[in-house]
């Protein structure tokens, strides 16, 4: 009887703790709100997943905030995304919650972009990556990285089981930090997606990555747009796209492409993984309609679509219709760029295209367009 009572009052304790831990999640959710005039698209509660989504971007945190989003860091059990891009002003705010955030055991997609100019960062990156085992997306845009900090990052994803997004957009790796990467992606078993785009990359470190992109067996998606890449090196990372059957999108856009190989055009028509190629804005006028008999029946992707309107396309109506081969069950892999370029007023004189069709179905606007890019993104990384 005596074992049975301390039992219970074992249990009642540990009752007791999570009632505790829910209040002050709730209490400081309910000030963090308050302080920063948050809305529910700042706050997400999933119901049906039970989670918690935190979005606060570009919303500058205060050592009150840093200090309520601590509390929330270590006691709420549901919480599985955190955005923090450029919100953190100092070291001083950071270090308030960085210890909670490497402890913390719920996190799936943590975003610190846009801090290059906050020390601290990197080191606690690092941690991160070493620590925060639920985490499958991580998002470090825009944060100075260069060639000795990614090779730190480098260093721990050559064994990291759990990351499959990582997002290195706006840094300066350039050749020799995507060489590193490239090394890096040898010994990676686990990334998904990898983003590198405006990193100053030239054809030679694309070579490189290359062939690493040839030899990984888990990477599906690679975005190396706004980069210096000519033909010879777009075609051999084409080349290693084509004989690896995983990947399924390659953003080369805003690069200096001015040709391709027609057998490159052949291996890429013949193979069926490729949904989403993204060439637009690189200097490719003259091979349009080269290309367009080459891939386009074999592309599905809406979001192909864009490589024709920033090279030669121009269309004053207000009603524009995709080409049949695009499906619209494909959807969910339209290309936001495509539909900012369509609503931009750079197609049309009114300022307004007032339908996308698609087998004289209607294409979503743009409110649904980002529904669709979230789930996209939500069920890459499993939140």
């Amino acid at each position: 009887m005596k074992r049975i009572n301390e039992d219970l009052k074992t249990d009642y304790n540990e009752f007791g703790t999570q009632i505790k831990k829910q209040d002050t999640t709730k209490l400081a959710l309910q000030k963090l709100t308050d302080r920063f005039n948050l809305s529910s698209e700042n706050v997400v509660k999933v119901l049906k997943l039970n989670e918690l989504r935190i979005y606060l971007d570009n919303i500058k945190i205060d050592i009150k905030g840093a200090a309520l989003l601590n509390e929330i860091l270590l006691n709420e059990p549901n919480l599985t995304v955190l955005q923090l891009s450029g919100s953190i002003a100092s070291t001083k705010i950071l270090n308030y919650f960085s210890n909670a955030l490497i402890s913390n055991r719920t996190l799936k997609y943590l975003d610190i972009s846009n801090h290059g100019s906050v020390p601290g960062v990197i080191k606690l990156v690092k941690e991160i990556l070493l620590n925060l085992h639920s985490l499958k997306g991580l998002g470090l845009a825009n944060n100075g990285i260069e060639v000795f900090k990614v090779r730190e990052i480098c260093a721990i994803l050559k064994t990291n089981t759990t990351l499959i997004e990582l997002n290195l957009n706006s840094n300066t790796l350039g050749n020799d930090g995507v060489s590193l990467v490239a090394e890096m992606l040898n010994h990676n078993t686990t990334l998904k997606r990898i983003s590198l785009n405006n990193n100053y990359i030239k054809d030679c470190g694309a070579s490189i990555l290359s062939v690493a992109l040839g030899q990984n067996t888990t990477l599906n998606r690679i975005d190396l747009g706004s980069n210096s890449i000519t033909n010879n090196s777009a075609s051999e990372v084409l080349q290693s796209i084509s004989s690896n059957s995983n990947y399924t999108s390659l953003d080369l856009s805003n690069n200096d492409i001015r040709d391709i190989n027609p057998s490159i055009l052949t291996s890429l028509k013949m193979t069926s993984s490729i949904i989403h190629l993204d060439l637009h804005h690189n200097r490719l006028e003259g091979k349009i309609g080269e290309i367009q008999a080459q891939i386009l029946k074999n592309f599905q992707a809406i979001s192909y679509f864009s490589y024709f309107l920033s090279n030669e396309f121009k269309n004053n109506q207000f009603v524009i219709e995709l080409p049949s081969e695009f499906r619209v069950s494909q959807l969910k892999y339209f290309n936001k760029k495509l539909f900012d370029e369509l609503h931009s007023g750079k197609y049309n004189s009114d300022n307004e295209i007032r339908n996308i069709t698609c087998n004289g179905q209607n294409l979503p606007r743009e409110s649904e367009l980002d529904n669709f890019v979230q789930e996209r993104f939500f069920n890459l990384i499993g939140v």
